[in-house]
């Protein structure tokens, strides 16, 4: 790791509120968050007062989930939301995903321009393929197969960049005196024929500030790591827990030498579920909360498939009875599964087991200010790729706690910016202006992440 490298750090909600299941019910919640904008400006304000790189909107374009007890997981379309966000910000970047199964190339690549020019070039596009039914039942149209759905991926995003790159960066000339407004020889059209894509083109905008919009892709799926290989300059990586993200981080390596590409040049974040306390059983108490409020029969059917035995009759606030910890065992399937595991041979009760977030898609960090920043200064020391994605328990507030407490120890220890150092969303990654089409290196034969 190189010597005074400084982590990286995203931030962001659940339709306006904290990934936990209960956030919308907590104390000091707006259950209406999901369609209101009020905690999204609320944060990225919070946000770029803290000196973060990027504000991040996940998205389904489908009711995905029984909403009768829990929230929606997305609400406001990203675009409308980055819109206005664009407007109440200066400095930190604004990434919408947006799918490429169900979209067309020239809409994407003009929305993204659009908001990359009235953002003065903040905008990041988290490319994702669709497979949930609802969102086809949405859209309709002929089902993809997977195969099909990422080779429609690769040819969405080419297309994209090559109607970004339709525009040289001196076609707009704008002299008044000599009556020229644009080269029309330097912008052209792509004429874009895919298998899965077609689009004319040329785009009707001028490159941004930062060229082109920073290209994400999430997940730890190799298909969908390779749209970021291939085409874009960074990674939202869901590590179970710190020894997989120094070995994901280690084989993106791999691949991208493969792709005769620098990982310098390349950002990874590691998703955080932060719970914060003035002390580490004030922060698991409100985790027992949120516990309690949340659907406890589901996280308990979860617990019993992590442990290998049935919870659903035991006391949540006891240790697992001593004959059942004689027959439990981690369910190698999932990862995640030996940290449950070791708390529940240590005693500790269900309830606490569950407060302690075995069972989480993110890693939970539960703590003081000073613990969290520890844990935090681990995991980055670790080598596990550049920082990390901070998904708030609750919402707005538990973003600011963030930044009032933690923030301040991660810059007197030198691990964070204390100012911005560029106005454009690739110059703060550390990225150059890019205005061209990536040249696709081929695909070296690696072993898939196993471990």
């Amino acid at each position: 790791m190189r010597e005074g490298r400084q982590m990286r750090l995203n931030a962001q909600l659940t339709g306006g509120l904290g990934i936990e299941s209960a956030a919308w019910r907590y104390p000091g919640q707006d259950p209406k968050a999901f369609m209101k904008v009020d905690s999204y400006i609320e944060a990225v304000k919070i946000l770029e007062r803290g000196k973060f790189d990027a504000f991040f909107i996940a998205d389904t374009p489908a009711l995905t989930q029984d909403i009768s007890q829990n929230a929606p997981l997305g609400g406001l379309d990203p675009i409308t939301i980055l819109s206005i966000l664009s407007q109440v910000t200066n400095h930190i970047g604004l990434v919408a995903t947006l799918s490429s199964t169900y979209n067309a190339a020239y809409s994407i690549a003009r929305q993204l321009r659009s908001l990359d020019l009235l953002s003065g070039g903040r905008i990041g596009w988290n490319v994702v393929t669709t497979s949930h039914p609802a969102a086809h039942a949405n859209y309709g149209g002929q089902q993809l197969t997977r195969a099909q759905k990422y080779d429609r991926a690769y040819e969405m995003v080419d297309a994209v960049q090559h109607l970004w790159s339709s525009w040289a960066e001196d076609a707009l000339i704008l002299d008044t005196a000599n009556n020229r407004f644009a080269d029309m020889g330097k912008i052209m059209p792509i004429d874009y024929q895919g298998q899965h894509v077609q689009t004319y083109g040329p785009i009707n905008l001028p490159p941004s500030p930062q060229g082109q919009p920073v290209i994400f892709s999430a997940g730890g799926g190799d298909d969908g790591l390779e749209i970021a290989l291939r085409y874009g300059n960074a990674i939202y990586t869901n590590p179970p827990t710190r020894q997989y993200a120094i070995a994901y981080w280690k084989y993106v390596k791999q691949r991208l030498k493969a792709h005769h590409r620098n990982s310098d040049e390349f950002v990874a974040f590691n998703g955080l579920i932060i719970s914060l306390g003035g002390t580490e059983e004030e922060a698991l108490q409100k985790r027992r909360e949120l516990d309690q409020m949340g659907p406890q029969a589901d996280r308990l059917r979860y617990l019993s498939y992590m442990l290998s035995i049935d919870l659903s009759e035991l006391d949540m606030d006891a240790p697992i009875p001593k004959d059942h910890r004689a027959v439990m065992r981690p369910n190698m399937q999932d990862l995640r599964a030996q940290n449950a595991y070791e708390m529940a041979k240590r005693g500790m009760t269900i309830r606490d087991i569950l407060a302690h977030g075995p069972i989480n898609y993110h890693p939970v960090l539960v703590g003081t200010p000073e613990q969290i920043a520890n844990a935090m200064e681990e995991w980055f020391h670790a080598d596990v790729g550049d920082g990390f994605s901070i998904l708030p328990d609750t919402g707005v507030d538990a973003l600011g706690d963030f930044v009032e407490q933690v923030i301040p120890i991660l810059q007197r220890r030198k691990l964070f910016r204390e100012e911005y150092s560029g106005s454009t969303f690739r110059h703060n990654l550390g990225l150059d202006y890019f205005n061209e089409i990536r040249q696709y290196a081929g695909n070296a034969e690696i072993d898939i992440l196993k471990s």
